[in-house]
């Protein structure tokens, strides 16, 4: 654990800290891997490997050809139809580029 000096008020302060106790600002740190697994899963921006897009990234969700496939096999096939509906629902929380749509993205 080291000191550093806070960018609003100089005071020291944690490495480890994720604000100022004197002032209250947030401490940001100049890489996301130093904060940890879990700040990087957080991490609001990403780059494409297709497109070249850095920035917000989009979720996979439910389009209008999934919802015909999944109406299609619950008609005609139940059983098949709820597990296509299962592994879409598994899929919908992965993130995606916002302009191209692809699942290949690198969180920065």
């Amino acid at each position: 654990m080291a000191l550093i000096k806070c960018p609003e008020c100089q005071a020291e302060v944690s490495d480890k800290a994720p604000q100022c106790i004197k002032c209250g600002a947030p401490l940001v740190l100049s890489n996301i891997e130093e904060r940890g697994w879990f700040q990087k899963q957080l991490s609001p921006k990403i780059r494409c490997t297709s497109c070249g897009y850095t920035g917000k990234p989009a979720r996979v969700g439910w389009d209008f050809s999934s919802l015909l496939i999944a109406i299609i096999l619950l008609l005609c096939f139940i059983i098949p139809g709820i597990i296509y509906i299962i592994w879409r629902d598994g899929q919908a929380g992965q993130l995606c580029c916002r302009k191209c749509k692809n699942k290949q993205i690198v969180k920065i």
